[in-house]
């Protein structure tokens, strides 16, 4: 199957910030962690060789294929506590930004860190998986992510709109 260069990028764009967002982290968790998309080739996407069905359609590249996605699942919410705190802080890393670059150990991008959309995604993430496997792990993490936005992301009470969230953070 050929995947003309950029294809699966320009894909990501269209569908907009959030929903962007849910696409790149569910293609690009792998066993080492959540990285950034990049150019994708007419072979490979995110160090994974494509493969389809006579259909066309990508097929996973956990094994067995029945349990890929449960496999998955598992392998996100089981190293995203792992994460560790970003350079000089005491917070994990997706605190403080939006991405990571593959290595060990993990090394923060340098994207606009967006809270506005970090915590919805994470709620949803949290309540989705908890409604697929009863695991309260995810929800706990989003909860943790909204007591830091509300403690450390509302602006001063002598504002002209006191106590209102903001969503970006640098």
């Amino acid at each position: 199957m050929y995947i003309p260069k950029g294809v699966i990028s320009k894909f990501l764009g269209k569908l907009g910030k959030g929903w962007g967002f849910i696409v790149a982290m569910l293609l690009l968790v792998t066993l080492s962690g959540v990285y950034r998309l990049p150019q994708a080739s007419a072979e490979t996407l995110r160090y994974h060789e494509l493969v389809v069905d006579s259909e066309d359609k990508i097929l996973p590249w956990d094994k067995p294929v029945e349990n890929a996605y449960d496999h998955f699942l598992d392998q996100l919410w089981t190293w995203l506590p792992t994460v560790p705190n970003g350079p000089g802080s005491s917070l994990p890393m997706y605190y403080l930004y939006c991405g990571f670059y593959p290595g060990t150990p993990i090394t923060p991008d340098t994207w606009e860190n967006d809270w506005g959309e970090r915590v919805p995604n994470f709620v949803e993430f949290g309540r989705l998986y908890y409604a697929y496997s009863g695991d309260m792990g995810p929800l706990n993490i989003a909860k943790g992510l909204i007591d830091y936005a509300l403690d450390h992301g509302l602006t001063p009470a002598t504002y002209d709109w006191p106590n209102f969230p903001f969503s970006a953070t640098s």
